[in-house]
């Protein structure tokens, strides 16, 4: 490693241990900070504390709070649902947390991300158990705001920001057609993830659980299983099938819902170009750029999302 890139990363590193040590108020002074590269974040910096008796221990997420206000991230929210998804199960255990600061300490869990069209039936089996008992939460957890709501958000704020450009209404319209045909057919909001994506999910073999909680709340019950399918090849394994492994006792997922799946996949494509928009219109402003483009990605979700609603619109309204 070059120079500057060592001191660089040195740096880096100490004032994570600076951090931890604001975080959880004591600590060894012999332990360690290595970058947690298992968990891929763009919105955050992930740090592994390494002790030299009982090596690692805990994950540091670092977050930048500057784009909470634009991305609708709500820290004591993610806190609560973080906690009772660890408390069920699903996720690592919340050591520590401070939702001004956006920092959060959290037992590390062994496994690595799911890896879609891998892993046969058994690993998605396990991801539909682990969204089952997501669904199950109380929703006393969440801020009364829904998933509808905060793509709304994400979309306006991305037009602030300059990071989108044109007119939103067609999406605006879309989205109010769609909550309002969900509505119509009685479905209950449950808790969500609301992000996830493969990067989001740590599979043992045995057990599959789920990290990265700042986006998570109100949901409708079919969003998470829509970002699934995105993820998934849909000639290996037909949204009808996916349908049939996430549902079940317990589940709020209605097995019939092929059509509304297919909706909902447009309700994710456009939460990823408000969110990519958002980076990309921070970026532009001197804001948090990890390297990644933002604006290509936007335009990207735009062009897929405009292709899959005019050929889609008639027929989902007929």
């Amino acid at each position: 490693m070059p120079t500057e890139l060592k001191a660089a990363a040195q740096a880096e590193a100490e004032r994570a241990r600076g951090l931890l040590l604001r975080l959880a108020g004591s600590m060894d002074p012999d332990v360690q900070l290595e970058p947690f590269d298992v968990v891929q974040s763009l919105n955050n910096r992930n740090w592994v504390t390494r002790e030299p008796t009982q090596g690692v221990q805990a994950v540091l997420r670092i977050a930048d709070v500057t784009c909470d206000p634009w991305l609708g991230i709500d820290r004591v929210e993610e806190e609560r649902i973080a906690r009772a998804a660890a408390d069920a199960g699903l996720g690592p255990t919340v050591l520590a947390a401070d939702p001004v600061s956006g920092l959060l300490l959290t037992q590390l869990i062994e496994g690595a991300p799911w890896v879609p069209n891998r892993g046969g039936i058994a690993a998605l089996m396990r991801l539909g158990t682990a969204v089952r008992t997501l669904q199950a939460l109380r929703t006393t957890v969440c801020t009364p705001r829904g998933i509808f709501e905060r793509i709304r958000g994400l979309l306006a704020a991305a037009v602030e920001l300059g990071g989108l450009e044109g007119s939103i209404q067609r999406y605006e319209d879309w989205l109010h057609e769609t909550e309002t045909h969900r509505s119509a057919t009685g479905v209950q909001e449950v808790v969500g993830h609301n992000d996830l994506w493969p990067n989001n999910t740590l599979d043992d073999g045995h057990r599959l659980r789920l990290v990265d909680w700042e986006f998570s709340g109100l949901s409708d019950p079919l969003y998470d299983l829509a970002t699934i399918r995105l993820s998934v090849d849909s000639a290996r394994i037909p949204t009808a099938r996916l349908l049939a492994l996430f549902g079940g006792a317990g589940s709020n997922v209605e097995i019939t819902s092929v059509e509304d799946v297919e909706r909902m996949t447009c309700a994710v494509q456009l939460f990823e170009l408000g969110w990519s928009g958002v980076r990309h219109g921070l970026a532009a402003d001197g804001g948090p750029a990890p390297g990644f483009d933002f604006a290509s990605h936007a335009n990207g979700m735009r062009r897929t999302v405009d292709e899959r609603l005019e050929s889609a619109w008639m027929r989902w309204r007929s």
